[in-house]
């Protein structure tokens, strides 16, 4: 262990990004290809040239940023004439692409040429297929040129389907860069444009989430981008580039026979590919192209496998950059001397059968494996992606014997044993809708309907029992209806399609199914934002007016609106005649009605995106929200019926003394008040109200200063796992910065998919020794077993199967957030029970140590706010000694960030300050079976009297004593007993609400929990109002505290209330119970684990009005079955 320096580049900043040159910058991959095209227009300044620049495509992971980006710095790029167009889709950006390589074509050009960058998710490339084969073979300006930026998902983590876009490519005979890191992303668009230029085709660039979704300290430096033509290669008449007046066979010609070689030709004398290692007596070759070349040097480093032992024993690496055409002539002096050749490369193979092609003819051709061996036998996977534990495997089958090193085999040896370590997770993190996201109603459908999904975050409504199991491609939605409905009884069905979606090509469906006469409703889901991608306005006017309009023009007759607000577009002039309008909680009843309507017909669903909304009003830029919400966990009886009516993951459970209720998460609820409607009357809303402020005082003097670890090997480790919207990705990149600083280098990886929808996150941070090389470590990804640290906000997530793997039993240390945010399986199953305790076992099995504490507890009540929890975790690792990075680094890192840095600050000061005392919380003692009866008697006395109480603290000590006699010890029965009975005897009727609602402590975190309440408003279902639930103002509030007093009247004939089927059913069920247990009592001690499922049964006797009565009898039927077996005994 030693100290190490501090802050060696104070001047460093977030904005030297897009200006610095000649030194090292901190990149991700969406901002290397943002800084792309400036660097390209201030190199063609430099060689005299007035070129402009354009940007067109549409977006999707992993490159689902890079529009956002863009438009934060529109006027870095106006300053350097470059025009950011977002596309209304792919094919239509890629036309107008096309179009600035003809501007030279002309009169009026104003500038010399146009460079132009496209780019759009896999699947986009897939549709643009037409229009990058035209523009390909059309040609591009010789000052101008084409990089088109494909965003691939192999392991299709945020898509509908695995992609990759190199066959795409290839068909439309556009040549395939592959760079490796984000340094090579920067390199290759730069050197793409030029290469573009030179042989006047396009060219494409893959892009993956680890080269994308990635940072890296990259030597910035305009002289390593420039590039030289090759001469004396063969020109057709009139040269390469686009032209008037041309045929489509000259295109092809011409693209074949000179421009592709032409292409060959700039990328070997530009160093596209490159023989890494080489060796006098090279006989094995490994040829590795894209992301894949990362994954092999970090394998080669766990191996052992220097680059000089490499030479020694006859290795030779071929990195590839130009996956297609791949240079034959290059390949044919790679192969020379080998014995055998090893092709690396993720996914379907491209480099493989092209090195085949170009040995066929040779003489002496080595073997060629990859995919499969000589023998046909799979040896590297063609699906996903490749890791680090499937090329060591590949290695060891294929190396040479000298290669084959103790250190390789001790390697594998190792994976294997973490591998049998791995167990499967006992909950998982799954994506779902936002709390108050439009989709949590508008994707529900009538019983007895079917929907067809689409893509957008609706296509989550595919997992949650929502009959929308079907989808489709974007632009297809509801279509396969069309191929279905003439061969099936079904007579309807509904689509659900977004508002980005329509916009981008979806509204052709509707014409499509007008002219088929089919029978179906489309729900247009307008809530203004790409929610999915990062909140991005969807291009065009994407407006409930304009789609109506346009409903309308395709012919479809009826549309209704339904929206949260059903005012808010009455009379806008484009509303079309005889359009109805509806509030949301109308939407079964309006389906319904449509379902029966002959042809086709549509709902315009309207509701703001939830996040966006509520970023908006962070930034002051919509109102604030009204009305907050509060749950009176001792009237609710955690039937869950808020959340079958909201779908929200905002109505989170809470253990009380009484058993688990629901609450209200205030940092997570975005005011949708969906949950209201629940049938259940602990509902109150807080007009005018605000969570009350914290106010945070600053802490002490800073304890002392750690002994922080030197890095270990190439580099130290940190894995960080939480859930979207925790600062998971933020804390990575603010601690990638605090490296940078202290001049060391640093590689990163953020693992997003569906994280924004509630999924799992995972950050991956690699540090180098301070004045290390900047290209000093393999890869960005940490190696299994190889973490040197867990932070973990969520413990979900960290002992999942993504984050598990990567612990090591001898190396990681785990600071872990003890306290568990419910997943979406509890909405989904509000039975849900969590294993918190065998989760943390997980991680703790798989780390050196764990370090556990309730991390979300004491930040909320230090803080504030959850959010500043990973900060908190970070200084507990810091002081804990775990950190190399100094805590001067740390602070400056979090003022670049620039994101409420004081309390920033102050989290991190406050996890050091608690990492020196005691961070276990006090033992869970269970409450004792006295303790429990007597808050029972104290209650009943309370909700009727003393003689009530006693009623029941008689029964209890019965069945209590009865137990004992039978069972000495055991008090199973005795305590479901007490719960049941006291559950069943205080049932909540008007009475009881009155006085729980009365209750001072309830009051009281009214009070002190908000500030700027205007009024207290209840939602409430009287009986003579049937059961739609209805808000009434504080006068009911108020007059909670008269009616408490009326339970003199209850069970009399007095009783105003009793009469009822519910009321009636209620008192009958104390004296239900108490028969069945006294049967039970009467067969002790054989019956008695028997009497304790069958008391423990009653729990599910819980709610209001019809969800009692429904629970109650799904309760009676597994009444009958606990006690089937006795009877049949008998």
């Amino acid at each position: 262990m030693t100290a190490m320096g501090s802050i060696i580049r104070p001047d460093a900043t977030l904005e030297e990004r897009w200006d610095a040159t000649g030194g090292p910058v901190l990149l991700t991959g969406t901002q290397a290809l943002v800084r792309l095209p400036m660097l390209r227009q201030e190199m063609d300044a430099a060689l005299g040239w007035k070129t402009g620049g354009f940007i067109s495509g549409y977006r999707g992971s992993p490159l689902g940023g890079f529009d956002k980006e863009l438009g934060r710095q529109q006027k870095r790029l106006k300053a350097h004439d470059i025009v950011f167009q977002p596309g209304l889709n792919e094919d239509l950006a890629a036309t107008a692409v096309w179009g600035t390589q003809q501007v030279g074509l002309y009169p009026g050009a104003r500038v010399d040429g146009v460079f132009a960058i496209w780019y759009g998710k896999g699947p986009g490339v897939d549709r643009s297929g037409d229009v990058l084969r035209h523009a390909n073979s059309a040609g591009t300006d010789p000052k101008g040129g084409v990089i088109a930026l494909a965003g691939d998902d192999p392991s299709s983590k945020s898509s509908t389907i695995t992609s990759g876009c190199e066959y795409a490519f290839m068909d439309a005979e556009i040549p395939v860069l592959d760079p490796a890191d984000v340094g090579e992303v920067l390199e290759f668009g730069l050197k793409g444009i030029a290469l573009s230029r030179f042989a006047g085709v396009w060219a494409g660039v893959k892009c993956v989430a680890d080269t994308m979704d990635a940072s890296m300290t990259v030597l910035l430096d305009p002289a390593r981008y420039a590039t030289r033509d090759p001469q004396g290669l063969a020109l057709p008449p009139g040269g390469l580039h686009i032209r008037g007046g041309d045929s489509p066979i000259a295109q092809e010609e011409r693209l074949r026979h000179f421009k592709l070689p032409h292409a060959v030709a700039f990328a070997r004398a530009n160093g596209f590919d490159r023989i890494v290692i080489d060796s006098p007596q090279a006989r094995f070759g490994i040829a590795v192209r894209g992301k894949a070349y990362a994954v092999l040097r970090q394998a080669m480093e766990e191996a052992g496998i220097s680059d000089a032992l490499a030479r020694e024993h006859g290795l030779r690496l071929w990195k590839i950059g130009l996956a297609w055409p791949l240079d034959a002539e290059a390949a044919r002096a790679f192969a020379d001397g080998l014995e055998e050749i090893l092709v690396i490369e993720d996914r379907r193979p491209v480099v493989e059968p092209q090195i085949r092609d170009a040995l066929y003819h040779a003489a002496q051709r080595p073997r060629v494996t990859g995919k499969a061996d000589e023998a046909g036998k799979p040896l590297l996977s063609d699906l996903t992606e490749l890791d680090v534990g499937q090329i060591l495997r590949a290695l060891m089958a294929r190396l040479p014997e000298a290669l084959r090193s103790d250190r390789l085999r001790a390697r594998i040896a190792e994976l294997d044993a973490l591998a049998r370590m791995q167990e499967p997770p006992l909950h998982l993190r799954d994506p779902y809708f936002c709390p108050g996201c439009p989709h949590n109603s508008s994707t529900r459908i009538p019983e007895g309907s079917r929907a067809l999904a689409g893509i957008g975050c609706h296509y989550l409504a595919r997992f949650m029992n929502r009959n929308s199991d079907a989808y489709t491609q974007m632009g297809g939605e509801g279509m396969p209806w069309i191929g279905q409905a003439p061969f099936t009884t079904e007579e309807h069905i509904f689509a659900n399609i977004g508002d980005g979606t329509w916009g981008h090509s979806g509204s052709l469906t509707v014409r499509f199914a007008v002219a088929s006469k089919a029978n179906m409703t489309f729900k247009v889901l307008v809530n203004s934002a790409v929610a999915m991608t990062g909140g991005q306005t969807p291009e065009g006017e994407i407006d409930v007016p304009h789609i109506a309009a346009q409903l309308r023009a395709e012919g479809v007759e009826r549309i209704e609106i339904v929206s949260d607000d059903e005012d808010r577009h009455k009379g806008n002039p484009l509303i079309p005649p005889g359009t109805g309008f509806h509030h949301r909680s109308e939407l079964e009843a309006v389906q319904k009605a449509l379902r029966e309507v002959k042809g086709v017909t549509a709902i315009i669903y309207d509701q703001e995106c939830a996040t966006e909304r509520r970023r908006k009003r962070k930034r002051d830029l919509a109102p604030k929200a009204e009305r907050r919400v509060m749950i009176n966990p001792r009237v609710c009886e955690d039937c869950g019926d808020c959340s079958r009516a909201s779908n929200c993951l905002a109505v989170e459970p809470v253990e009380t003394e009484f058993g688990r209720k629901r609450k209200i998460d205030q940092s997570a609820c975005n005011q949708d008040l969906s949950c209201v409607q629940g049938f259940c009357p602990s509902f109150v809303t807080l007009v005018g109200a605000k969570p009350a402020e914290h106010h945070v005082t600053a802490s002490g003097a800073a304890p002392p200063e750690p002994v922080r670890p030197e890095v270990q090997g190439e580099a130290w480790n940190l894995l960080m796992a939480g859930v979207g919207g925790q600062g998971v990705s933020s804390l990575a990149a603010i601690l990638g910065q605090a490296a940078h600083l202290e001049g060391r280098p640093v590689r990163s990886l953020d693992f997003l998919g569906l994280a924004q929808k509630g999924g799992g996150v995972y950050a991956q941070l690699r540090i180098g020794a301070a004045g290390a090389a900047p290209d000093s470590m393999s890869g960005a990804r940490i190696g299994a077993g190889s973490a040197d640290l867990l932070i973990a906000a969520d413990m979900v997530v960290a002992h999942g199967r993504t984050a598990r793997p990567l612990l090591g039993p001898e190396r990681t240390v785990a600071v872990v957030n003890a306290d568990l945010a419910p997943t979406a399986q509890f909405v989904k199953d509000t039975g849900t029970r969590y294993h918190a305790a065998e989760m943390l076992e997980s991680i703790r099995h798989a780390c050196r140590e764990t370090i556990a504490l309730p991390g979300a507890t004491r930040v909320t009540e230090e803080l504030g706010d959850a959010v500043y929890l990973n900060v908190y975790l970070l200084g507990i690792a810091y002081q804990r000694g775990l950190v190399p990075l100094s805590a001067e680094a740390i602070g400056r890192a979090l003022e670049l960030n620039g994101a409420q840095v004081a309390l920033n600050k102050e989290a991190f000061a406050r996890g050091r300050a608690a990492a020196m005392g005691d961070l276990q919380p006090p033992a869970h003692v269970a409450e004792t079976l006295d303790s429990l009866i007597a808050r029972r008697v104290a209650d009943l006395t309370a909700y009727q009297n003393a003689r009530y109480a006693k009623d029941y603290a008689a029964f209890v000590a019965k069945v209590r004593a009865a137990e004992q006699a039978a069972l000495p010890g055991e008090e199973r029965l005795s305590r479901a007993v007490a719960t049941q009975l006291h559950r069943l005897m205080a049932y909540k009727d008007e009475y009881e609400v009155a006085r729980l609602h009365s209750l001072p402590e309830w009051k009281d975190a009214l009070a002190h929990g908000f500030t700027g309440t205007q009024a207290i408003e209840m939602h409430l279902a009287p009986p003579a109002l049937g059961e739609q639930k209805r808000r009434f103002g504080p006068w009911m509030f108020r007059a909670m505290g008269l009616l408490r007093h009326g339970k003199a009247l209850r069970g009399t004939a007095l009783d105003p209330f009793g009469r009822t089927e519910e009321r009636r059913m209620e008192r009958a069920l104390p004296g239900e119970f108490r028969a069945g247990v006294e049967r039970f009592l009467a067969a002790l001690p054989g019956s008695h684990a028997t009497a304790c499922v069958w008391a423990e049964a009653w729990a599910g006797v819980k709610g209001f009005g019809p969800i009692k009565a429904r629970n109650l009898v799904g309760v009676r039927a597994r009444l009958a079955q606990i006690e089937a077996p006795a009877i049949a005994a008998e």
